[in-house]
Formats: structure tokens, C-alpha cells, sequence
């Protein structure tokens, strides 16, 4: 008996409003992540399972299967050559960038640097982290420092440094700030001249959490994270290309996440 015509809803069919990347140390949250630079549009994530079969019978046919491995790769090019791909691309850590210190940056309170308190966690990551031993960061609520003076201790913390290297603010509970609230900050940082990325000296390999989110048209998101990731360099980095954007093409391998006893978790999330 012929099975009968479906009809398609066209309503479910879907296209990507954009994809975005997010990359932490292993272990962090989903909400302390950190977003990668813009991607160009190749972005592909390869799941894969080996089955092993039993033979048996005459002729012979498979009698059992079991799974024997999991494997996920995540690859992406990123087409902003800075400090955080770059360090993602060889496998790096903060403390294995040797920087060339240059000349104190003063941002001054009449022009602060705009700072977005994330909705959820509260917490926000100042555009650079801020010189140690000069004065810490004073934060405002108009831009040209004529608002409301915030104050550390009461509306505030600063966290000087986190393990990426990074200045985080963060909120206090019945202060002047909510949950994401933008406010200004003047502070100092120092302008590196250079930096030097010293490859090849790691005992042992650096794994990162990773979340990708693929943001569709009706509003709807599908999410994957890599609970635990070792990146790199996907084949090669092109050089002396005039045609197209300069390009880091990186690689996430999933590495079973001991921690979770997950390799990756894959969610659909509806608007």
C-alpha cells in the first residue's frame, strides 16, 4: 500500500541569521565565555561514531554492534589576527605571550570607555585590562563623567586580572547597578608594542570549553558545546593574500570531559 503525500510546512523550514563562537578555559561557565572575533562563513562541526560489529552464522551476519568511540570537530575561520585566536591557534596560555610594554593609555572620565554589565551574570570585561597599581577603575553613569559617580566596594568589584588575563567588573546586590545596565569607566592601561607568542615550549596540551550557537531565522537557536577542546590550526595560514580577508583557520577537537562524562551536549533552544 503506497504511504500517502506529507504535505511540507513551509513555516519549519529555517535559514542562519549569523553564528557565533565562544571560548573559555576548560571548565568555565556558559555565561563566562568569551565571544571569538568575526568568522567568515565556513563553519562546520563534524560529528562522528566507530561501531564495531560480530560476526557470525553462515553466511556471515552481523549478530552484535557496540560503539566504541565518540568524536566531534569543530572548525572555523576567524578573520581578526589578534591576541585571543592567536592564542587559541598554537595552543596557548596568557603567561606564554612575552609583551614589549609601550606607553600608558589614559582613559579619562569626560571620554570613558562605554562597559556592559552581561543580563545574567552580572559581570562585564573591560575593553583593556587595567595597569596594575594605578588607581584602579572608577566608573560613571553618563559617558562624558558628568552622571552618577559609582563606587567600588559598594556598586562594584573589580577583579584585576582572570586567568585569561582579562579586567572583569562585576555587580553587588543592592548597589546602583543592575543586570545589564552600561556604564563608563575611565581607568589607565599600558599599549604593548609588540607581543611574542613563544610556541613549542607547553608540556602538556592547554583544553578550553567551547560553545557555538547558530542563531536561525525564527528566532529559534541551536546550540553544541565542547565541554573540553583542544584547539589549533586547521592545515595551514595563508600569507600574502590580497584578494581575501587575512584568515586564522582554527580546529576544536572534543576530548572526553572526565568532569561531566560528556564529550559535547547539542540544544535546541526555542524563542
Amino acid at each position: 500500500m503506497p504511504l500517502a503525500n506529507v504535505p511540507v510546512d513551509p513555516s519549519r523550514v529555517v535559514f542562519s541569521a549569523g553564528s557565533e563562537i565562544y571560548v573559555g578555559a576548560h571548565g568555565a561557565a556558559e555565561a563566562a565565555l568569551a565571544r571569538l572575533g568575526l568568522l567568515d562563513e565556513q563553519i562546520q562541526l563534524n560529528p562522528n561514531v566507530e561501531i564495531r560489529q560480530a560476526m557470525g552464522g553462515y553466511p556471515r551476519v552481523p549478530v552484535a554492534e557496540s560503539v566504541t568511540s565518540y568524536g566531534l570537530q569543530l572548525t572555523a575561520g576567524v578573520r581578526e589576527i589578534s591576541k585571543e585566536p592567536l592564542l587559541y591557534a598554537f595552543g596557548l596560555e596568557e603567561t606564554d605571550i612575552t609583551a614589549t610594554a609601550g606607553s600608558d593609555v589614559v582613559v579619562a572620565a569626560a571620554a570613558g570607555d562605554a562597559v556592559t554589565f552581561d543580563a545574567t551574570t552580572g559581570v562585564a570585561v573591560l575593553p583593556h585590562p587595567v595597569k596594575s597599581g594605578s588607581g584602579g577603575v572608577a566608573l560613571n553613569t553618563a559617558a562624558d563623567g558628568t552622571g552618577t559617580a559609582l563606587v567600588e566596594g559598594t556598586d562594584y568589584y573589580t577583579l584585576e586580572r582572570d586567568p585569561e588575563g582579562r579586567t572583569l567588573l562585576s555587580i553587588i546586590g543592592g548597589g546602583a547597578i543592575t543586570a545589564g545596565d552600561t556604564v563608563y569607566a575611565a581607568y589607565t592601561y599600558v599599549q604593548a608594542t609588540q607581543e611574542e607568542y613563544d610556541v613549542g615550549s607547553k608540556a602538556v596540551p592547554v583544553y578550553r570549553t567551547i560553545k557555538l550557537v547558530e542563531n536561525l531565522t525564527d528566532g529559534a537557536k541551536l546550540e553544541a558545546i565542547i565541554w573540553k577542546a583542544r584547539v589549533g590550526i586547521n592545515n595551514a595560514i595563508a600569507f600574502n593574500n590580497a584578494t581575501d580577508p587575512s584568515t586564522l583557520p582554527l580546529t576544536f577537537n572534543a576530548i572526553w570531559d572526565t568532569t561531566k562524562s560528556k564529550l559535547f551536549t547539542v540544544r535546541r533552544v526555542y524563542p
